[in-house]
C-alpha cells in the first residue's frame, strides 16, 4: 500500500501545470536569461587589466613613446592608450573614458579625477619610468660605457612577490546567480510539500475527505506523499542543473556529482519547508500557497537571486539570516564547494539543511497528527 501511494501521489503531482511550469519550464528560462545577460561579462570587465589612458605631447619625448607603445600591445597588455590634444584628453577624462591624462613636457605628469587602485598604477608607473631615465642620462654623461649595463639592470623585472592562485575555482562572480538559481529551484519544492500537506486535510478538499476515510494510516500517508514529492523535486532539481552544466555550458566550479548531491539535499530541505507550512493553521489553499510562495521568493531575494550584492549586505548587518536561510545554504554550499580547498564548510552547510529538513518534517507530522475532524 505504501508505494502504491507513492506511486499515485507522483502521478498527482506531475500532472498540475503550475508543478510543470515552475519547477521545470521556469528555471531553464531563467537560466537561459542569465546566461544571455552574464555570459562574457567577467572576462571583459574583470580579465581585461588594460589601463585607459590619454597621453598629452607638449615636448617630444622619443624613449618615452616607444615605452608606452610597448606597454601597449597585446593580450595582456598595462595600457590602453590614446594619443590626443589636451582639449581632447580632458573630455576623455571627463566622460569616464580613460582613467587618467598623462602629460609628456618633457617630466611626466599625471591628472585624475578620482583616487582608486588604476590611477595608483599609473603614478607608480610613471615614477619609476622617471627615476630610470634620470639615473641612465646621469650614468650616460659621468660613465657612458656603463650605460648598457645600467639599461639592462633596470630592464630586469624586480618581483618581490610571488603570484599563486587562491583557488582553482571559477572566479566569475556572476556564477552565484546561477547557484541561487539551483537554490530557487530546490526551496520552490516547497509548494509540492504544501500540495501534499493539504491533500491530507480532510476539511480543504475533496481528496483530504477520501484520505481521511481511508484505511491507510494518516501518517503512512504524509510520508508516502513527502517521498514522491522529494522524488519529484529531485527530478525537477537535476534538469535544472543539467540544463546549466551540459546545455548553457556554465563552468560553476564544482564536479556535476557535488551539485547533484546539493540539489538532492535542498530538494528535500524545500519539499519539508512546504509541509509543515501546509500543516500548520487553518487558512485555504489559496491562500497557503501564496503565503508560502511569498516566503521563499524573498528568502531567495535575501540570498542574491535578484540582487548579487544582498548576501553581502545581509552579512554585514544581519549574519544570522544567512545561517538559517535556505537558499543561502543551498548557493553557499556551491559556492564554498568552489572557492574551498577542504570541506569543512560544506559539511557545515549540509549538516544545517538535512538538520532543517528533519525539524520541519517531524514538527509537520506532529501538527498533522493531532488534526481531528467532528465530521466531514
Amino acid at each position: 500500500m505504501f508505494f502504491h501511494n507513492v506511486k499515485y501521489y507522483t502521478l498527482d503531482t506531475i500532472r498540475q501545470k503550475p508543478v510543470v511550469f515552475w519547477l521545470m519550464m521556469f528555471p531553464i528560462i531563467l537560466s537561459t536569461f542569465f546566461h544571455a545577460a552574464f555570459s562574457g561579462i567577467y572576462e571583459k570587465v574583470f580579465l581585461n587589466n588594460a589601463i585607459p589612458v590619454a597621453v598629452v605631447v607638449k615636448r617630444d619625448n622619443p624613449n618615452f613613446k616607444k615605452v608606452m607603445d610597448e606597454l601597449s600591445k597585446g593580450e595582456d597588455k598595462m595600457f590602453d592608450t590614446t594619443w590626443t590634444d589636451e582639449e581632447g584628453a580632458l573630455k576623455l577624462l571627463e566622460d569616464g573614458d580613460v582613467i587618467g591624462v598623462i602629460y609628456v613636457d618633457p617630466a611626466l605628469s599625471l591628472s585624475v579625477r578620482t583616487d582608486g587602485l588604476d590611477q595608483t598604477i599609473i603614478k607608480t608607473f610613471l615614477d619609476r619610468y622617471s627615476v630610470t631615465e634620470s639615473v641612465i642620462i646621469e650614468n650616460a654623461i659621468k660613465n657612458p660605457s656603463s650605460i648598457n649595463d645600467v639599461s639592462a639592470a633596470f630592464s630586469q623585472e624586480l618581483n618581490a612577490v610571488r603570484a599563486q592562485k587562491l583557488t582553482d575555482g571559477n572566479m566569475d562572480v556572476y556564477v552565484t546567480y546561477m547557484y541561487n538559481l539551483i537554490a530557487m529551484v530546490c526551496v520552490l519544492g516547497s509548494t509540492v510539500g504544501l500540495s501534499i500537506a493539504l491533500n491530507n486535510e480532510a476539511n480543504l478538499s475533496s481528496v483530504g475527505m477520501r484520505t481521511a476515510l481511508s484505511p491507510t494510516s494518516k501518517l503512512q500517508k504524509c510520508f508516502a506523499g513527502l517521498v514522491s514529492g522529494c522524488i519529484v523535486q529531485t527530478f525537477c532539481s537535476l534538469i535544472a542543473s543539467i540544463y546549466i552544466v551540459f546545455v548553457l555550458k556554465e563552468d560553476l566550479g564544482v564536479p556535476f556529482g557535488m551539485v547533484t548531491l546539493v540539489a538532492v539535499v535542498g530538494s528535500w530541505l524545500g519539499v519539508s519547508i512546504g509541509f509543515f507550512f501546509g500543516s500548520v493553521g487553518r487558512l485555504s489553499f489559496s491562500a497557503r500557497t501564496g503565503i508560502c510562495t511569498s516566503v521563499t521568493m524573498f528568502c531567495c531575494f535575501l540570498s542574491g537571486l535578484m540582487l548579487g550584492d544582498m548576501k553581502m549586505t545581509v552579512e554585514e548587518n544581519a549574519p544570522i539570516i544567512n545561517r538559517i536561510n535556505p537558499p543561502a545554504l543551498i548557493s553557499d554550499a556551491l559556492y564554498v564547494l568552489n572557492v574551498d580547498d577542504n570541506l569543512d564548510r560544506f559539511i557545515v552547510k549540509m549538516i544545517t539543511m538535512l538538520s532543517m529538513t528533519v525539524g520541519f518534517t517531524v514538527l509537520g507530522f506532529i501538527v498533522t497528527r493531532r488534526k481531528k475532524y467532528a465530521s466531514l
